[in-house]
């Protein structure tokens, strides 16, 4: 996918431990960062907890996260979210641990407008391991989920959506946590 390369740099999330997060606003839920990684551990709504990186609106773009998938087995999203224009209007395209496995096994992209809309996903069954980088891309009515497993710079898993929502937006991050959250180690708003 073309990108749209913005002045914003990429987040790896270097500032003091707690719920402050500099040049971010939480939209849905609390976001806090700990050793350089940001997180939340709200469990509901749905793929509705959100934070938002100031001055990153775009209509066609892109963002990519390097994740963690941190301790435990329970359920557990992260994802990044696309032209978030009101808590009830946006994309999200996330990766899941859908069955405590221990390792995100699914990919998902929804969207709000408003009221969650399930635009595509595989269920369970893939593996993305404990630590993939995930990229999330938005073309007209097209969104394209990637995700490389094992940082190798290739991306090994895609998952395709089409989208309402065309109307520019803020880009951010998504988190879903029932037990033990996992982690977003570094958020670029645009892709190389």
């Amino acid at each position: 996918a073309t990108c749209t390369p913005l002045a914003s740099t990429c987040d790896g999330f270097v500032a003091p431990d707690g719920t402050t997060v500099p040049g971010w606003t939480e939209r849905t839920g609390d976001f806090l960062i700990d050793t350089e990684r940001l997180y939340s551990n709200a469990s509901g709504p749905a793929y509705a907890n959100h934070i938002t990186m100031d001055g990153t609106v775009q209509a066609d773009g892109c963002a990519t996260m390097d994740t963690s998938y941190g301790s435990g087995t329970s359920l557990r999203s992260l994802g990044i979210v696309l032209r978030w224009a009101a808590a009830d209007r946006y994309v999200v395209a996330l990766i899941q641990d859908n069955s405590s496995s221990g390792t995100f096994n699914s990919m998902w992209i929804y969207e709000y407008r408003p009221g969650l809309t399930h635009l595509a996903g595989p269920g369970t069954g893939v593996s993305l391991g404990t630590n993939p980088i995930i990229r999330a891309s938005v073309t007209g009515t097209t969104v394209l989920l990637e995700v490389d497993v094992d940082r190798d710079g290739t991306y090994d898993e895609t998952l395709t959506g089409t989208t309402s929502i065309t109307a520019p937006g803020l880009t951010g991050a998504m988190s879903l946590a029932f037990g033990t959250p996992g982690y977003i180690e570094e958020f670029c708003p645009s892709c190389p």
